[in-house]
């Protein structure tokens, strides 16, 4: 299981929209969740034409794995294309 979730350092610092980021993220990670080693993650705006940052946890795999490398490049790639309808050349 894949998450996409807002940054809280994104959100201003004390900011009530932090605080649920971060409990968010918190809530995920009680569960087993664990942050994936993408260092940039941005996604379209459905309701424009920008970008915005996100964070992907997933829960790993019954072999207690996260995935990593090619695996972790074809996670992102169906994401963009699958989840977002990108195009396999789209910039992001």
């Amino acid at each position: 299981m894949v998450m996409e979730v807002e940054p809280p350092e994104e959100a201003p610092p004390g900011s009530d929209e932090r605080t649920i980021r971060e409990r968010r993220i918190e809530f995920y990670r009680r569960r087993g969740a664990r942050p994936l080693d993408v260092p940039v993650y941005r996604v379209p705006h459905l309701s424009d034409n920008g970008t915005g940052e996100l964070m992907l946890l997933a829960v790993p795999s019954s072999e207690g794995g996260l995935p990593s490398g090619e695996e972790l490049q074809a996670l992102v790639r169906a994401l963009y294309v699958e989840g977002y309808g990108l195009s396999t050349d789209h910039p992001l």
